[in-house]
């Protein structure tokens, strides 16, 4: 249930806030695979008629190579040269009933592929 409110948030899912409990089990994703990326292109081009994995005429069909090598050198290229920062800025916190309240924005965190 996390994973799909989290996608859906992130891709294109009904226009909603997710809400803070949901988002703090972001860390609960399965996260990213080279693996399972391979295998997903390779069932999509096989399903537009491409042969991405059987043998060619007999002979070794390298494009399964090409897209794993592919797909391996970009997670490689955003895990080292991407960003990603946290920061807290400075706020005043009021407590509530023993319950801290974070007024919205205060806690940031961004990023991208520099």
């Amino acid at each position: 249930m996390i994973d799909k409110t989290i996608d859906a948030t992130l891709f294109g899912g009904p226009n909603f806030q997710v809400p803070g409990i949901i988002d703090s089990y972001a860390d609960k994703k399965s996260g990213f695979s080279n693996t399972r990326t391979i295998i997903n292109i390779v069932k999509q081009l096989e399903k537009q008629g491409i042969n991405a994995s059987q043998p060619i005429f007999g002979k070794d069909n390298n494009l399964l190579n090409v897209l794993a090598t592919t797909v391996q050198q970009h997670t490689k290229e955003v895990n080292n040269n991407s960003y990603m920062h946290g920061s807290n800025k400075p706020i005043t916190v009021p407590v509530i009933n023993g319950v801290a309240v974070i007024a919205r924005g205060a806690l940031k965190v961004t990023g991208g592929l520099a």
